[in-house]
């Protein structure tokens, strides 16, 4: 398939001109032509239509090859130019060339005729491909240079000798230094840096390691400093090769003051919170006290029962707001320790009872918030407590285990299980009249949300699986 040119052809005669194309047809082009022979003709062509190529004669009646390249220079196209022409000198030859023209050819010798427009389509497409990319460079330069001076942040790039290169209006408006009195002064002589850990950050950089988001400390031209975050590149050339460095210096000083007020705020915060669990827990042993005393008026067995188990469920849940008192997180209790804890106290209320009774606590990495770790603490206490009271009549001795693991994502598991005479037959929580395991039940499907088993078969085991508070 032929080739497709686009020719505008100069010429006074039309037989010269027929050549030509015919040059150009056995060239292997489909040429697309034009033949004008004014200056007029030439301007409405160049303006109406693209052009690959111009082919000229030298010497018209109202026209010339010299003519031609005037205008072609004058409409600011690059589109390449031969003159042909059937007499002409060296000296005409240079004339031309030097005007502007890419080739010139005797018209009786068109044997370079098409390898001159082959090279000339060439040397033109590869000219608008680095135009082409001129244009974009120079419009990515313009948006880079437009993005690095409206940035807030202060940039500055320097040479390895530390000789300041470019700063951005950034820069002039956090420093105080305008880009007239910093370009080209070494950075010592520009004194930002008032500690001397910025030294071993620009060893770092200039061998090729980038600082990313360095807190640290500037100072401004009147003296005054304030605090930044500092991100250090190497600039490397085409090799790799460091050559120059940038620093991109963000003012953090409004972030770190409104830091210090967030600091403060918790602090005074966590002060206030641990301040209501201690009195919390206080209070409840305040109540807690006054059943004791309270008990000491009453005569009945099981009045001083029902004291003693109010006053260990008060304790169980006072133990949880001390826990969180001692902690320094206030949202979450190690329920081992706590477990611990309460067994100890528990047994301690049953004096001669728990010595018969040896406990084994085992809790593994277990963390709950107030609202599992309290109902957990009561199902403990009266399953413990119903433990010591029934379980080992007559002197009898046993253990008593409680058992507690994380299962899942926020799931877990509480056993608690004796190896006593265990819970007669005819008892269940659905109609057990013991105010304990009613309370048990409650707790565990109401408060934990879980569900409940029992196992008599060794003893008493139950086994409560459930989901930690959110």
């Amino acid at each position: 398939m032929n080739k497709q040119v686009r020719v505008l052809v100069i010429e006074d005669s039309r037989f010269d001109a027929r050549i030509l194309i015919g040059e150009l047809e056995h060239g292997g082009y489909e040429p697309d032509y034009e033949l004008v022979d004014t200056p007029e003709g030439m301007r409405t062509a160049i303006t109406a239509k693209s052009w690959d190529i111009v082919i000229s004669d030298y010497v018209m009646p109202d026209f010339s090859g010299l003519d031609a390249i005037r205008i072609l220079q004058e409409s600011g196209l690059d589109i390449p130019i031969i003159i042909v022409s059937g007499n002409i000198g060296e000296d005409t030859a240079v004339q031309a060339m030097k005007a502007g023209a890419h080739d010139y050819l005797i018209k009786g010798n068109l044997a370079r005729l098409i390898p001159a427009i082959e090279r000339e389509l060439s040397e033109a497409q590869e000219r608008r491909k680095r135009k082409k990319a001129e244009a974009e460079l120079k419009s990515t330069k313009e948006k880079l240079e437009s993005f690095i001076n409206n940035t807030s942040d202060a940039i500055i790039i320097l040479d390895l000798e530390e000789k300041i290169l470019q700063v951005n209006t950034g820069f002039e408006k956090i420093y105080g230094w305008t880009a007239a009195e910093a370009v080209g002064i070494k950075l010592p002589t520009i004194p930002v840096n008032i500690i001397p850990e910025t030294e071993k950050l620009l060893a770092k950089v200039k061998s090729g390691n980038v600082i990313t988001a360095h807190e640290t400390i500037r100072r401004r031209k009147d003296g005054s400093v304030f605090d930044v975050s500092v991100t250090i590149s190497p600039i490397k050339d085409a090799e790799g090769k460091v050559v120059a460095f940038a620093g991109i210096s963000r003012d953090i000083t409004e972030r770190k003051r409104s830091e210090e007020l967030i600091r403060s705020s918790l602090l005074e915060k966590e002060t206030l919170l641990r301040e209501i669990h201690h009195r919390v827990k206080n209070n409840m042993q305040v109540i807690s006290s006054l059943l004791r005393l309270q008990s000491r008026y009453a005569k009945d067995k099981d009045d001083i029962e029902f004291f003693k188990d109010s006053q260990n469920r008060i304790s169980s849940m006072a133990l949880v707001h001390e826990k969180l008192y001692q902690s320094g997180n206030f949202t979450k209790i190690d329920f081992s320790v706590y477990a611990k804890d309460l067994i100890k106290s528990i047994f301690h209320s049953y004096g001669t009872i728990s010595s018969r009774i040896t406990p084994t606590i085992k809790v593994e990495n277990v963390s709950l918030g107030i609202d599992s770790a309290i109902p957990c603490g009561l199902i403990i206490n009266e399953l413990v407590t119903n433990s010591l009271k029934h379980a080992f009549p007559d002197g009898k001795k046993g253990d008593i285990k409680i058992f507690m693991r994380r299962t899942g994502e926020n799931e877990y598991s509480l056993e608690v299980c004796d190896n006593g005479i265990g819970i007669a037959q005819g008892i269940d929580f659905d109609n057990s009249n013991s105010l304990g395991l009613h309370l048990v039940k409650i707790l565990a499907q109401k408060q934990l949300n879980g569900d409940i088993n029992l196992n008599r078969d060794h003893g008493t085991e139950i086994k409560i699986n459930f989901k930690g508070a959110k």
